[in-house]
């Protein structure tokens, strides 16, 4: 049966929307809501301290941070674990402010690193890391000079770390939820993937994510697979280091870091634009590959790495679920044909589950008249990430390890 030009065009339109949208849209809400669900039924990772005789050393990388560096060293000193098994040392990384000065006022060492041609966290890690080689400890914590720790992080540490697990991302607190639109956008999201998606993933025996903070290693695994990650996204790049030597990263759901969440349109746009120009690139560049790979060797491990490198921005992937209901819709309308009635239905059925998935998150947060209040102006939120994202994803080579300005 021939078909007319505009009846062609129509088919053509059709599958595109049906391949490109429809389906990718679908399945990443179904894998998203599944791991949701298992941790909905108490599916995660978690340890207590063993016999808290793990070494470490914490490493604290900061690049002008004077205003924050204070509380978060304040609470390494309040750690509940013995003083004689934790050593911090600040790496102080081209600093121009006074984050030394404040840091000679505590007992931890200081380094100093001057070097403006190789700027950036990635950098810094790798400079500390040969600094401390001749350092006598079990294994290395990485903890962002504006991110204050939980004062049991040390003892789950060291109970994953006596039970044989060789790497480890911590869970993260958004401790100024209430600051702003901005900053409870952020909170939301940060409980849908970490507390809700990375928590069961790492539960059932796949891998979680390294996201920069509250991150640590055995020194055995980082002479095994040594850190060369220097881009603006050194955590994605050591992650994906890892994976290829066969060792996946496990999320502790139970050991917390505190981080703010940005409160002004300025913190957002350089947060976020770091942030999206080196993991998306990453992600576009890594995660098909990793897909085929996985499924042609019988790796799940690496095919959900690829899966999850295409999900890492919520934004985008918020997006692109709206797109293809709003699609979906509008061809019933404009051409109620028997498969565009079965696009809108399908896209009834998208809109449904994003939104419960949405619903989840922010139950997880907590509900207030506040936050009500906030959530009323989310969207516009997600719609100013979700752009910012997209117009920094092509720029990774251009985004340095920028401070993101505190009010």
């Amino acid at each position: 049966m021939r078909h007319s030009p505009a009846e062609f065009n129509l088919l053509v339109f059709d599958i595109v929307y049906l391949l490109f949208l429809l389906v990718p849209a679908a399945v990443a809400i179904a894998y998203l809501l599944f791991f949701v669900s298992l941790r909905l039924l108490g599916v995660r990772e978690r340890q207590t301290a063993a016999d808290r005789k793990t070494r470490f050393v914490i490493l604290v990388p900061a690049h002008n941070e004077e205003r924050t560096i204070q509380a978060t060293l304040e609470s390494i000193g309040r750690v509940d674990y013995p003083t004689a098994n934790v050593q911090t040392i600040v790496v102080a990384d081209n600093c121009t402010d006074n984050t030394t000065e404040i840091v000679r006022g505590f007992p931890v060492e200081c380094l100093e690193r001057v070097d403006p041609e190789n700027l950036g966290k990635g950098q810094a890690l790798s400079w500390a890391l040969e600094q401390i080689e001749s350092l006598e400890y079990d294994a290395v914590i990485v903890i962002d000079a504006d991110c204050p720790i939980d004062s049991q992080l040390l003892n789950v540490f060291d109970g994953f770390f006596e039970a044989g697990v060789d790497a480890l991302q911590a869970n993260h607190r958004v401790i100024n939820t209430d600051a702003s639109p901005i900053a409870y956008a952020a909170a939301v999201g940060r409980a849908l993937e970490y507390d809700l998606f990375y928590a069961p993933k790492s539960a059932v025996g796949l891998p979680a994510m390294l996201v920069g903070t509250g991150m640590a290693f055995r020194r055995s695994l980082l002479h095994k697979v040594p850190w060369t990650s220097h881009s603006c996204a050194e955590d994605t790049e050591y992650t994906l280091d890892l994976a290829r030597n066969g060792v996946r990263v496990h999320f502790v759901s139970n050991g917390y870091v505190h981080c703010s969440g940005a409160t002004s349109k300025q913190e957002l746009e350089i947060q976020r634009s770091r942030w999206a120009a080196g993991n998306i690139a990453i992600g576009r560049m890594n995660s098909g590959r990793l897909i085929l790979e996985g499924l042609l060797r019988l790796q799940p491990r690496m095919a959900d790495l690829g899966l999850t490198l295409l999900l890492c921005s919520r934004p985008l992937v918020m997006l692109q679920a709206a797109i293809t209901i709003l699609l979906g819709i509008m061809m019933h309308v404009l051409s109620p044909t028997g498969t565009h009635h079965i696009f809108a239905v399908a896209a009834g059925c998208l809109a449904t589950a994003y939104a419960a998935w949405i619903l989840l998150g922010v139950l997880w947060v907590g509900v207030n008249a506040k936050r009500l209040r906030f959530l009323a102006k989310t969207p516009l939120v997600v719609a100013r990430l979700a752009w910012i994202s997209a117009a920094s994803a092509f720029d990774g080579k251009h985004i340095g390890w920028k401070r993101t300005p505190r009010a």
